[in-house]
């Protein structure tokens, strides 16, 4: 992925940041029944909100920023029972989208994506 690395990175430790975007995330969590998968990729995973607030299952985090990206080839997760794109679509060309939703698709045809747009 070729993404711009000045793309903002949500932080949970502003005050009205951090309220919003954490009830988002436990929301997700909620109605998703993330408590209950076995793997999930957190694509665009950011400060690794999700593996703060799960505990069972496997998280897969991937991101453009280094500092925050733990997948070394995000091709080989994308077979997860569950991939997550928490606020990023909105900086991933609609081409690039596209591929990614068609190799999720390729992987694992039972492969659960949970989008959320602000």
């Amino acid at each position: 992925m070729n993404f711009n690395n000045e793309i903002p990175t949500t932080s949970y430790s502003d005050f009205l940041t951090k309220h919003y975007f954490l009830k988002i995330a436990k929301e997700i969590i909620k109605i998703s029944n993330l408590e209950n998968q076995n793997k999930i990729l957190d694509y665009g995973c950011g400060e690794k909100i999700f593996s703060q607030l799960l505990t069972k299952p496997k998280i897969f985090n991937y991101d453009t920023k280094q500092e925050y990206n733990e997948v070394s080839n995000v091709k080989d997760h994308l077979n997860s029972d569950v991939v997550i794109f928490n606020h990023v679509w909105m900086y991933i060309p609609y081409e690039e989208i596209s591929k990614i939703l068609n190799d999720i698709k390729s992987s694992n045809r039972n492969s659960k994506i949970i989008l959320s747009m602000g």
